[in-house]
């Protein structure tokens, strides 16, 4: 049963905005209005961000499984919770994964917002589709280390449905993710070698202890700057987990 009780916390969602069209189609009894499009698509490389935090983007096959048969999932316009149209757990918002990717139907309700975004998606005004979620799963790819790659493998789904401007947009969590990813990817890099210091010169009889030989190879030393910068990358990356793992109230 989908969980009702998870309440997501605003500064853990992101958003991603597609040009695919939300379309009209009538409903079964030719009665109402169904609203349907693509709120997401895989393996399309999007460029998110840029400036200090720039990546691209993508997303795997498979990636809403998981949310679409656990989680309470609303049809809303503009991502507005007081803007709702439909929901999957009232039949009214229904789910799916195709070949393409992540493709929404929502019973348009008999309300004066039902009404007015009918006549504005008929007139054109409102041309696209969007989800908002939560990361569950990624990967980084840094081939590219300026421009990492970015595989959305799972996510938890709060919304999809039609916005105003179909543009995809950068988010601060998408920044904190990357940064997270970024200080990981720091802290498990070896210690470098810094050969000119002293620490780091291979003792002789003239500078060992007491006079003696070492025998083997000197141990190698972290350089103060590269303690700084692990410790750094282990905190920084502390700090994101922690904000975006946090436990939320029960509703």
């Amino acid at each position: 049963m989908p969980d009702e009780t998870r309440k997501p916390k605003t500064s853990d969602i992101e958003q991603r905005h597609l040009t695919f069209p939300v379309e009209l189609r009538a409903t079964d009894d030719g009665k109402g209005k169904m609203l349907v499009g693509y709120a997401a698509v895989f393996n399309t490389v999007t460029q998110i961000g840029g400036g200090w935090w720039g990546f691209r983007e993508q997303i795997a096959p498979g990636c809403f499984t998981d949310t679409i048969k656990e989680d309470d999932i609303r049809g809303l316009f503009n991502h507005d919770s007081n803007m709702i149209l439909g929901r999957n757990t009232a039949k009214t918002c229904s789910l799916k994964e195709d070949s393409r990717g992540l493709y929404f139907e929502i019973d348009v309700p008999d309300t004066q917002l039902g009404r007015d975004l009918v006549t504005s998606v008929q007139r054109g005004d409102i041309s696209g589709c969007s989800f908002a979620f939560g990361t569950t799963a990624d990967e980084w790819d840094y081939t590219e280390e300026d421009n990492p790659l970015r595989t959305l493998k799972k996510v938890r789904l709060y919304d999809v449905g039609p916005v105003t401007y179909p543009a995809y947009e950068a988010t601060s969590v998408s920044a904190r993710s990357l940064e997270a990813a970024k200080a990981s990817k720091q802290a498990e890099k070896p210690p470098e070698k810094v050969e000119n210091q002293p620490e780091n010169r291979e003792k002789g009889p003239e500078n060992s202890p007491e006079g003696q030989e070492t025998g083997g190879k000197p141990a190698e030393t972290i350089s103060d700057e590269r303690k700084r910068e692990i410790e750094w990358g282990y905190k920084t990356a502390e700090r994101i987990i922690n904000r975006n793992t946090r436990r939320l109230p029960d509703a």
